[in-house]
């Protein structure tokens, strides 16, 4: 997985509720920001230069949830962080 841990993900796309336990986080997830700090800050520099356009006209809050840039931020650690920067 990108984070190297297992992912336990509650699936529920037609209200019947499952839950699974694999070893990926998905494909489209970016590198893990602790694990593969290096990895994780080319990818987002990366991807300002190649796609401005996912940045613009977004508040940070918003563009810090999106999974394929910042892979496994949620609300706490988003909140985190913009409180401490």
């Amino acid at each position: 997985s990108a984070c190297g841990t297992r992912v336990l993900s509650f699936v529920d796309a037609r209200r019947f509720g499952t839950w699974e336990q694999t070893d990926a986080w998905g494909s489209k997830r970016g590198p893990c920001p602790v694990r593969e700090h290096d990895l994780f800050r080319t990818h987002v520099l990366q991807q300002w230069r190649d796609n401005p356009g996912i940045f613009r006209k977004k508040p940070i809050c918003e563009v810090m949830h999106d999974q394929q840039l910042f892979n496994g931020i949620g609300n706490y650690l988003r909140a985190e962080i913009l409180h401490r920067y």
